[in-house]
């Protein structure tokens, strides 16, 4: 039986565009080793907008730099991340730097890092281009690069590709990062907090740039952030990390709206609307644990108000919460926002 150039299109378009199973990240210095990611598990699709959302050091980089194989070799992967069908954690390291940039574009939190000081604007998209499309001529990597910084919103794109990094404001810079990350029109965007370093009028424009790119070129993005309203205006599903794991997963507005995790539901509660009554804001006590701090339980019920001695006993695993997401605890929320089977 042969199939059809047809049917295997319909088939690749059926399948997640990235599926990361039990993605395990440990950093390994001679006897030292922090588990940094333990378990992970998400798929997007293409066109879809993943959420990664979390408080700082919940693992969240860390995740979707392993996805991109950034680290070296004192890194255990452990797990699966399969793009397309491509195995990152298996490929060669030539293999995943060719995808790099070809297929799967990065947008980092700091611009000024991102790119090279002393090297102007156009020049370094023109090196991308070049490398990913070695076909194009120096006159057409030229011309590209500007259509590039057009595409990103640059006011004067020929000024902005003569132009040394320091010589752009922050948002500007952030533009010519997305230029960078969307040059080959790849498969894949990660965006790791891109607009943490802006002020929140240039916030709201690179949001709304990433998602029109996502819309205009099809791809699936994987948004990490620490903020629920980047969370609320970006994200088709989300995924709450906490101690290295996703503790709740789901629809956007399951997640957000209905949390069925007590960490999700206590930062919608710590979040400060415009209607917030002074002293209504319910900080989360404690502060995250670190890697080596991890016990047998729950990482999270020394700060959950529902903890009992059976959070304690056993680390929950990612379980379906029937009709909503899926929540890492014994006892999910009810849609009341209490325990289930409590008295409170």
């Amino acid at each position: 039986m042969t199939i059809s150039a047809r049917d295997l299109e319909q088939l690749r378009s059926s399948l997640p565009l990235l599926s990361v199973e039990q993605l395990s990240t440990t950093f390994v210095s001679g006897d030292w080793r922090v588990a940094a990611v333990r378990g992970v598990s998400f798929s997007i699709a293409r066109g879809e907008t993943l959420v990664l959302l979390g408080e700082s050091g919940s693992g969240k980089s860390v995740t979707a730099r392993s996805i991109l194989r950034l680290y070296g070799p004192r890194t255990e992967l452990k797990g699966r991340v399969m793009l397309d069908g491509i195995d990152l954690v298996q490929a060669t390291q030539n293999d995943v730097n060719h995808l790099r940039g070809s297929r799967m574009g990065l947008v980092s939190q700091d611009p000024g890092s991102a790119l090279d000081p002393v090297r102007r604007v156009g020049s370094q998209l023109r090196e991308v281009l070049r490398v990913h499309q070695p076909a194009l001529s120096r006159n057409e990597a030229a011309a590209r690069a500007i259509d590039l910084l057009t595409l990103v919103g640059l006011p004067d794109p020929t000024r902005a590709a003569r132009s040394y990094p320091h010589e752009l404001s922050g948002g500007m810079r952030q533009r010519v990062v997305i230029a960078l990350a969307v040059s080959c029109e790849p498969d894949l965007l990660i965006a790791d907090e891109p607009t943490t370093a802006l002020d929140v009028t240039v916030q709201a424009q690179i949001l709304e740039l990433i998602g029109e790119l996502k819309g205009r070129l099809g791809m699936g993005t994987l948004l990490v952030t620490h903020d629920v309203g980047v969370a609320r205006q970006m994200a088709d599903r989300v995924a709450v990390m906490y101690a290295g794991r996703i503790v709740e997963q789901g629809a956007a507005d399951q997640v957000l709206g209905d949390p069925a995790h007590p960490y999700t539901a206590a930062l919608l509660a710590a979040l400060p609307t415009s209607g917030a009554v002074r002293g209504s804001l319910l900080p989360i006590p404690g502060r995250p644990p670190q890697p080596g701090e991890l016990g047998s339980g729950c990482p999270f019920a020394p700060r959950c108000r529902f903890a009992d001695e059976a959070c304690a006993a056993e680390e929950p695993a990612l379980t379906p919460v029937p009709g909503r997401g899926a929540a890492a605890c014994i006892r999910p929320l009810t849609m009341a926002g209490t325990m289930a089977g409590s008295r409170t």
